[in-house]
């Protein structure tokens, strides 16, 4: 399990850092070389999501059929051939295709196959796959922290193109490869005691549960995206120095790194639900503090939405797990990937809207609405789970 984790661990920060972030890496250049409007250039990001979260469903039964392990080489290949036509890209319409390849990619080589291989290495073994999912997460939160230095400093030498090849090369000669050392086929469960029992959800309330599931973790990936993007406006209108507010954001990261240490810590005395559920309850929270201004304000959002965004992260595949178990578990994740791209692609453009016509409270009332509903949709998931019928 140790050697599967640091190789997948690897090959998601590598991963996220050679596509994800280009455009925040490399958007001036390619900008001033090709003329494309950055527009263009940061609207393949949401090509990403939405090409990602339509294939995530189909992947997702190929990955419970097959194993995590073709899905995940296949991702790599298709990410190196992406990078190297970006290299080349000088058109509107080669920047999209592009983008589009990485888009049907990110289902098979970012997060979701490689936490489907982890789980079906923790049900092979008779472990509980909380805390190994935990930990590539963090591997992925931290991909943010390989992007802009590395990119930076190969832009800095080698120009914007021959960047973008690097970048395949990186992808092609070692996430490939460590790639190839996940396990062949679909590995046999072991029974444990926690297996044997009836499942958390019966059948009849299956669609219901997964239904909730899809609006809350939605509505949570929609505010938590668009508030990332928007960080500094936020944290302006609440009365912080651009200064202060680049010191505040730049806090948020370790915060959500300590989140996830922490839930890693309780993984065996708390269940995935009732964390995913406390994570939800302190975007609400987090967005009066924001409303209320002031130098205080502005730093109780900044740690109360980092903690949310780090436990939530997690309890979007660890809930769906520990509710339904490891059987067809690729299947579910892709579904509810479907809904959370598109609110991850659509919510910073209508933030952008709401900032730019009716000012930062339309924008602050929206996302405290959202949280709201995510947290109703995962309290009666618990009734459910909680309190069934035969």
């Amino acid at each position: 399990m140790i050697g599967l984790l640091a190789a997948l661990a690897a090959t998601q920060l590598l991963g996220w850092a050679t596509t994800f972030y280009i455009p925040g890496v490399l958007g001036n250049e390619v900008h001033e070389a090709t003329g494309l409007s950055r527009e263009v250039i940061f609207g393949g990001v949401t090509v990403m999501y939405i090409i990602g979260g339509f294939a995530a469903p189909s992947i997702g039964r190929l990955v419970d059929a097959q194993g995590a392990r073709k899905l995940l080489v296949l991702g790599s290949a298709m990410a190196a051939l992406a990078l190297v036509g970006m290299a080349f890209a000088a058109t509107t319409l080669a920047w999209i295709l592009c983008w589009t390849v990485i888009g049907a990619m990110m289902p098979m080589a970012l997060s979701n196959t490689a936490v489907v291989a982890i789980a079906q290495r923790a049900a092979a073994l008779g472990r509980n796959a909380r805390r190994p999912i935990g930990a590539l997460t963090l591997f992925t939160g931290l991909s943010i922290s390989v992007a802009f230095p590395m990119g930076s400093a190969f832009v800095e030498r080698l120009g914007w193109r021959d960047t973008c090849l690097a970048f395949a090369a990186i992808n092609l000669l070692v996430c490939l490869p460590l790639h190839l050392t996940v396990p062949r086929g679909v590995p046999v469960a072991r029974a444990t005691p926690a297996d044997t029992g009836p499942p958390r959800v019966l059948p009849s309330r299956a669609p219901w549960v997964m239904a909730l599931l899809a609006l809350a973790f939605t509505l949570n990936g929609f505010c938590t995206v668009a508030l990332e993007l928007h960080l500094l406006t936020l944290l302006g209108a609440a009365g912080a120095t651009h200064a202060g507010a680049v010191a505040l954001a730049a806090l948020s990261g370790p915060v959500r790194v300590a989140a996830r240490l922490l839930d890693m810590a309780v993984a065996r005395r708390i269940s995935a639900l009732l964390m995913g559920f406390a994570a939800t309850a302190l975007m609400p929270a987090a967005m009066l503090c924001l409303m209320a201004g002031g130098t205080v304000g502005a730093g109780a959002f900044i740690v109360l939405w980092s903690v949310s965004m780090g436990v939530s992260t997690v309890a979007r595949v660890a809930v769906p797990l520990e509710l339904f178990g490891p059987q067809g578990f690729a299947t579910r994740l892709g579904r509810l990937t479907l809904p959370i791209n598109l609110g991850q692609a659509f919510g910073p453009v209508i933030f952008a809207f709401l900032l730019g016509r009716y000012g930062v409270p339309s924008a602050a009332w929206l996302a405290l609405g959202m949280s709201c509903v995510a947290l109703l949709a995962l309290a009666v998931v618990a009734v459910l789970v909680r309190r069934p019928r035969g």
